[in-house]
């Protein structure tokens, strides 16, 4: 400016800036300061230096600023997916619900956000209506790798799907007539169904099950919804609860209802011990959380609720029936905590129930210790113990039972499950002396009468309401007697004696008979004891089977006795050679099959003889076992010939 002429020099006029939103349009669209020298002149400084026109600028709308999203933001939307799956009981996989949407996921819409629309626009109980239509419908390939004539696979009409009688009933059926005999389960009086279906809808579940006596089918439809919530929530959502071991612990309580060789007894055994164990209900202990301050915040002693405490007894005394009775699965250890449990239900002595509990799970107990002993053999660790002979052992183990037995109150004297239970560790206890007929004793012999004494004096409306323990003890006493059948004669055909009466009244066949005959009136006894129909035909198609299997020990015995006579030809008797002996044998297995189906059991269809095999499948007593004994004897007899 200095260097500049005179002439050329501008006055130099402090410029006056703009104010707040005043520049012109120009000066806004490049971003600098609007100069205006002259207040005369309209024009700023830069538009009069450039040549433009300067004009005013437009002032438009704001746009909003958008923040970008927190990166815990997208963790807060998996945990809100999987909430809401959990919550609305989708049938969408657990893997779409863990999602997070990334930056490349600009298009992707979540499961539960698609379907918000509908679950906002649906009420709770219509929402409720659509699962109950999913979970009450027929589940296909249901129990498709069991045996096909097998009840397993019995095909069950939509209308058995649902309870026939309503909650209120059901509920009242189960603590009147069902929860005295398995008390491992109880309701607190004055709850109704509503309640329970709301604080614990899987046992209502259950419940609703088993209380259906009156209606067999309906208890097998219902089937199918309670192994689909069992296998959608432990297995899919990894759910463990008490209301699920409850019901799981009350649906073993009353398996005998259904097939016990091909069903789910085994897995539902497994699933509830482990379980226990996951609620941290077999030791005093809880287990916390893993976290980084685990070592800092050890796993500190909670005590369990009553309920809780029956459930853990529960669990263990039905494992100890499964295991003695079926010989598929081991016991679990009773530790000092169950039996520390078992002490604080006794003395705190919330429900008379608890006094049942706690004499039945005693029995049980001891009812084991004879099983191990009995199979001793079968154990490859023990522990060095003193030395005594079995005589001595069996005795200490019959004073103890004696003990546990006299210590049973008045008011349980008469209780048929309790001294079903006694009847049938005495049993076991000389299950040793049914090994061979050296050994066979009439100690043996008459703990079988006394059992099946027992068992014959038992109200027949009693039978209908029995758990699974009392009839695994039907099948092991009906083992043994056949088992004492076996022994008796093979002991007359070696000795040479009298063989017209093989199939005689010492073979306690007669026992068989009546017990059948107390079956099949069962279900008459309950139509005029309710008045009214009792479609529940368990007990008569149980009958028939005992008839079953007295005519096959009768046949087997009538076997070995045409045996016998081939052996000592007679005047008037033709000789058969090993040829023909095998010729007859294979004659009788062809005639079997056909009479086992003969005219007492012509009025039933195939599929509803079916029905009969429950209770006792599952154990070594099957047909073949009997063709054995006769087929394996005759070979015998042909190779000594």
């Amino acid at each position: 400016m200095k260097n500049r002429p005179i002439a050329l020099q501008r006055p130099i006029v402090p410029a006056r800036s703009s104010g707040w939103g005043a520049a012109c349009d120009s000066c806004a669209r490049a971003k600098v300061r609007c100069h205006r020298s002259s207040p005369v002149v309209s024009s700023c400084d830069r538009c009069q230096s450039l040549n433009k026109n300067c004009t005013q600028q437009v002032t438009k709308p704001r746009k909003p600023r958008q923040s970008k999203p927190h990166f815990y933001s997208h963790r807060t939307a998996k945990l809100d997916n999987l909430l809401q799956s959990l919550k609305s009981g989708d049938t969408y996989t657990v893997l779409d619900s863990l999602h997070v949407p990334g930056d490349n996921d600009a298009d992707y819409t979540s499961p539960a956000d698609a379907s918000s629309s509908s679950l906002t626009t649906k009420s709770p109980s219509q929402r409720q209506v659509e699962e109950d239509d999913v979970t009450n419908s027929p589940m296909p390939g249901f129990n498709s790798f069991a045996r096909q004539p097998c009840t397993c696979r019995m095909t069950v009409d939509k209308e058995y799907l649902n309870p026939v009688e309503p909650d209120d009933t059901l509920l009242s059926i189960y603590t009147t007539q069902l929860s005295p005999r398995f008390p491992f389960v109880i309701i607190p009086p004055g709850t109704i169904a509503s309640q329970l279906h709301r604080e614990k809808p899987f046992l209502m579940k259950v419940i609703r099950m088993v209380a259906s006596l009156r209606h067999r089918q309906s208890m097998w439809g219902q089937r199918h919804a309670v192994m689909r919530h069992i296998a959608d929530a432990v297995i899919v959502r990894s759910e463990r609860s008490l209301d699920l071991l409850q019901g799981i612990l009350v649906f073993l309580g009353y398996y005998n209802y259904y097939c016990l060789a091909h069903g789910q007894l085994n897995s539902l055994t497994h699933m509830a011990t482990s379980m226990v164990a996951d609620l941290g209900l077999d030791r005093r202990t809880r287990p916390r959380p893993r976290s980084r301050y685990q070592a800092m915040d050890p796993d500190v002693p909670k005590d369990k609720t009553n309920e809780e405490k029956r459930a853990a007894v529960g669990v263990w005394y039905m494992c100890s029936n499964a295991a003695l009775t079926f010989n598929k699965l081991d016991s679990p250890r009773y530790t000092r905590d169950m039996d520390q449990c078992l002490r604080e239900l006794e003395e705190a002595a919330e429900y008379k129930l608890d006094e049942t509990l706690v004499h039945l799970v005693r029995v049980q107990l001891l009812t084991e210790r004879i099983f191990q002993f009995v199979q001793r053999s079968q154990l490859v660790y023990e522990l060095p113990t003193t030395s005594l002979s079995p005589d001595m052992y069996i005795s200490a183990l019959e004073a103890e039972l004696d003990k546990v037995q006299d210590s049973i109150p008045r008011r349980l004297k008469n209780d048929y499950l309790l001294s079903s239970h006694f009847s049938t560790a005495r049993l076991r206890l000389l299950e040793s002396h049914l090994a061979n007929a050296e050994t066979l004793t009439p100690a043996a012999t008459a703990a079988l009468e006394t059992w099946f004494d027992k068992w014959l004096s038992i109200p027949v409306c009693y039978y209908f309401y029995m758990p699974i323990p009392g009839f695994g003890h039907l099948i092991y006493t009906v083992t043994m007697l056949a088992r004492r059948a076996r022994i008796l004669v093979l002991a007359r055909d070696e000795s040479d004696s009298d063989t017209n009466n093989y199939a005689g009244d010492d073979l306690m066949l007669d026992v068989l008979e009546a017990l059948a005959k107390r079956f099949e009136s069962a279900r008459e006894e309950m139509c005029a004891a309710h008045g009214g129909e009792w479609n529940n035909d368990l007990l008569d198609l149980a009958g028939r089977r005992l008839r079953v299997i007295g005519a096959r020990i009768e046949r087997w015995s009538n076997i070995v006795a045409a045996n016998s006579r081939a052996r000592q030809p007679r005047k008037d008797q033709p000789v058969y050679d090993g040829e023909s002996q095998s010729e007859m044998v294979n004659e009788i297995d062809r005639w079997w099959p056909e009479q086992t189906h003969g005219p007492w059991m012509d009025e039933y269809h195939q599929d509803h003889w079916l029905w009969a095999t429950n209770i006792f499948s599952g154990m070594d007593l099957d047909f073949g076992e009997y063709s054995s004994w006769a087929t394996g004897s005759l070979e015998n007899e042909v190779l000594r010939s």
